[in-house]
């Protein structure tokens, strides 16, 4: 642990821990707003904690979107990449290549690597600890209380790496009476999922509760692999542990201790090769006819060629080129691979949270320490293609990393008066990442070229990050409030990479930034069921190195930090007595400072090489509809839309024809991850039935198509088509029949009129390669609740 930690947190935890003193009573006010019931014929008041505190949402002026426990199982969602089928503008994506590793954009502000150096866009948290790498963010969803997902810059109360927004989960607390819970699901392809939740209630009538909880996940790939002859395998996963709850009754004080360990043994389907020849024919001609037969694989790569034109020029085969990967699995309807090994993408975790909540004289405290370790393997054949010669993988990337956090957060939160609701706190967060070369084949090396190592290398980094917040609501009249804030952030970062491959070198380095980050928004009570809102908000994107540099030039040099400004206008608007919600909203940001990361190959020729610069500067605008509506007491429906417009304002690189002079190419780029238009459309039938009710739920989403790569491929690889996804499910289900708190049985079909078993969700520009990832699509099952 850094010094600063070994000063700050104890002060910290020794504050949190003084609570326990303290003598309170009364309920929680999150407790109090959520026990609110509404009538049967209207909409059901949803609570929110986005800024700190428990507030309804129609009383933020922010644009979320929140679930509840009955809302995510009702929807079928298996992990948190499932709620862009729901949430405007927001689109998610698993990420194969890292443990648990989630890929975000939201409003166009995205984040979609594995490198541990590379900071997230998006802040994601589990139970209030906020991750500080995408790994084990894609949560699987299991235990559920609440989700939010907060769009726009998060950078006063949410911290660090939230420029685009943040996403917020939280899992059940152990309850005051005993009781189990157990959730089964089968579908296509043999996937088994589900979890359970055994809660002890108040142990003796004492003030200690107990839950125990595990997840588990066991099936195939909906990929046939037709070089191994045998179906991909799929998920291997299960996550278990246990909280303690301790809270004396008739008190606001409570402390609860969360420690659990995951496991991830699982395999992703097979890439896919969408690799095409970079050489003319003739000049694959002249170095066939030049090049003695040993040499022409690596004169080829030299000479800017692909790996397509490599595995041609040395093997006489398009084995590395789309025709061999991409053409046959497209007219199979991506459902079959190539991949001549498994891959491997493993997991250990280990986990534990505490949290301490009491109020001291009128001071609503809480205390929040996280801890994570984790260990990852990654183990892949990296382009989608057949084994060249039959036998040989083509590139092969084999990764081992070890990460560690601890944070701490302290808030209170107080009234002055009327005049004003007050929240303020520190922050500290510490992280250490090792990366060292996977073992394959016996030989220990980053990457692998037909089974020659070709990059090995050693990296990590450990950063230390400390800031202090404060956010207060003016209540300037009964009907006008005005929201400030402000969050200062010092952080330092220590790095290094020793290089063995391709090319020999050592760097260390270090460097600090700081930033200041707020918001201001002003909202209006127009009438009881009416409130328009705007504001600005700031967020930032920490700097940083280049965890994959393939040289001492790309490794020494770090970038600065990013900065996103927003400007918002929205409202939230209630009719037909609580029956119907509308929430608008529409914004414009400008994003200052944009790191960009260059791929160019390694020297050599083989690898690549990544650059991250400070390169670009964009302005993105757009709008957002929600609406929930209650019709009678049997249906509700929702909707969500939209639009997205993202460009870049200034793209600066060097000039390939005149070495050290900077032009700026904006106009032949394009912003990723921004799909133009999102919609959803939705909702739920219930029928009573017997002692129970039959439930039809249906869900249609669009998502329209959208670029992986700023950089226009001239073949258009990096564009993603337009998905359109239709969901349903039936299920019976009651509540209070004999031993039963719960009993519930759906079925299910999620995607089911895509005309194929597969899609591809998304591309990648390697350099010298260029590949896909190809995900399930009609996906049916039955899924069976019980609870007593």
């Amino acid at each position: 642990m850094p010094s600063i930690g070994r000063v700050v947190l104890p002060a910290i935890l020794l504050a949190g821990a003084t609570l326990a003193g303290a003598p309170l009573a009364a309920e929680a006010a999150a407790g109090q707003l959520a026990s609110t019931e509404e009538a049967s014929n209207q909409l059901a008041d949803i609570v929110v904690t986005g800024r700190l505190r428990a507030e309804y949402l129609q009383d933020v002026p922010l644009a979320i979107t929140a679930f509840n426990a009955g809302a995510v199982e009702q929807r079928q969602l298996d992990t948190v990449a499932d709620l862009q089928r729901f949430v405007p503008n927001v689109q998610l994506s698993d990420i194969n290549f890292s443990g648990n590793a989630l890929a975000v954009s939201i409003r166009g502000i995205s984040f979609a690597d594995l490198e541990k150096t590379f900071e997230n866009a998006i802040g994601v948290s589990i139970d209030g600890v906020f991750l500080g790498t995408n790994t084990g963010a894609a949560f699987e969803i299991a235990d559920i209380e609440s989700i939010e997902v907060l769009r726009g810059p998060q950078g006063t109360l949410q911290g660090r790496n939230t420029i685009g927004g943040a996403i917020n989960i939280r899992r059940t607390r152990p309850t005051e009476e005993a009781g189990v819970r157990v959730l089964a699901r089968y579908s296509r392809y043999n996937n088994f999922n589900g979890f359970a939740v055994l809660n002890s209630g108040r142990i003796a009538d004492g003030p200690l509760m107990a839950k125990g909880f595990v997840s588990y996940r066991k099936g195939d790939s909906h990929t046939f692999n037709l070089t191994t002859n045998r179906r991909d395998d799929g998920p291997d996963y299960v996550n278990g542990g246990v909280a303690f709850l301790f809270q004396p009754e008739d008190s606001m004080f409570d402390a609860l201790l969360t420690v659990e360990y995951m496991r991830d043994r699982s395999r992703f389907p097979s890439l896919v090769n969408l690799t095409k020849a970079n050489l003319t024919p003739a000049q694959q001609a002249d170095i066939i006819n030049t090049v003695p037969p040993p040499f022409r694989f690596g004169a080829a790569l030299g000479r800017g060629g692909t790996l397509c034109d490599a595995v041609k020029v040395a093997f006489g085969a398009d084995t590395g080129c789309d025709t061999a990967s991409l053409v046959p699995i497209r007219e199979a309807g991506f459902d079959i691979g190539f991949a001549p090994i498994p891959h491997i993408n493993e997991m250990n975790q280990f986990a534990a949270t505490m949290e301490i909540r009491g109020e001291v004289r009128g001071v609503q405290i809480n205390s929040i320490t996280g801890y994570r370790s984790s260990t990852e393997l990654l183990i892949e054949e990296n382009t989608g293609a057949p084994p060249v010669l039959g036998v040989l993988p083509l590139f092969v990337a084999a990764r081992d990393t070890d990460y560690s956090q601890m944070s701490q957060e302290l808030t209170a939160r107080f009234d002055i008066g009327t005049l004003a609701d007050v929240v303020g706190g520190i922050y500290y967060l510490w992280t250490e990442y090792k990366l060292v070369p996977g073992v394959y084949n016996n030989i220990a090396a980053q990457a692998f070229l037909l089974n020659a190592p070709i990059q090995n290398f050693v990296a990590g980094q450990q950063l230390d990050s400390f800031a202090f917040f404060a956010e207060a609501i003016w209540n300037l009249t009964d009907r006008l409030r005005l929201t400030t804030g402000a969050r200062y952030t010092i952080e330092t970062k220590n790095f290094f990479i020793n290089s063995v491959a391709p090319v020999p070198f050592s760097v260390r380095a270090r460097d600090s930034w700081d930033r200041l980050t707020g918001r201001v928004i002003a909202d209006y009570r127009l009438t009881d069921d009416a409130l328009l809102y705007g504001g600005w908000s700031r967020g930032f994107r920490s700097g940083g190195f280049n965890g994959r540099a393939a040289s001492p030039q790309a490794a020494a040099r770090s970038y600065d930090p990013e900065t996103v400004d927003s400007f918002e206008v929205g409202a939230k608007l209630t009719f037909l007595d609580n029956r119907l919600r509308v929430n608008p909203t529409a914004f414009y940001a400008t994003y200052r400072d944009v790191q960009q990361d260059i791929i160019v190959a390694a020297p050599g020729g083989q690898g690549t090489n990544t650059f991250v610069e400070n390169a670009g500067g964009a302005r993105i605008y757009g709008f957002e509809l929600e609406a929930q509506a209650r019709v009678g007491s049997r249906i509700n429906l929702l909707a969500a839309f939209g639009y997205l417009n993202a460009k870049y304002t200034r793209f600066e690189i060097e000039d390939p024809a005149k070495p050290g002079t900077i032009i700026d190419v904006k106009d032949q780029r394009q912003w990723r991850r921004s799909p133009d238009f999102t919609v959803t459309i939705g909702g739920d039938y219930r029928l009573p039935a017997g002692p129970g009710e039959l439930v039809l739920f249906a869900n249609y989403s669009y998502i329209d198509e959208y670029a992986t790569s700023p950089v226009k491929d001239r073949f258009s690889r990096e564009i993603i088509e337009a998905q359109s996804k239709f969901d349903v499910s039936l299920g019976y289900e009651m509540r209070d029949v004999g031993p039963f708190r719960e009993a519930r049985i759906t079925g299910f079909a999620r995607d089911i009129l895509h005309k194929d078993n597969g899609r591809l969700n998304t591309t990648l520009n390697a350099g010298i390669f260029f590949f896909g990832v190809q995900v399930p699509a009609r996906i049916f099952g039955v899924e069976a609740v019980v609870g007593f």
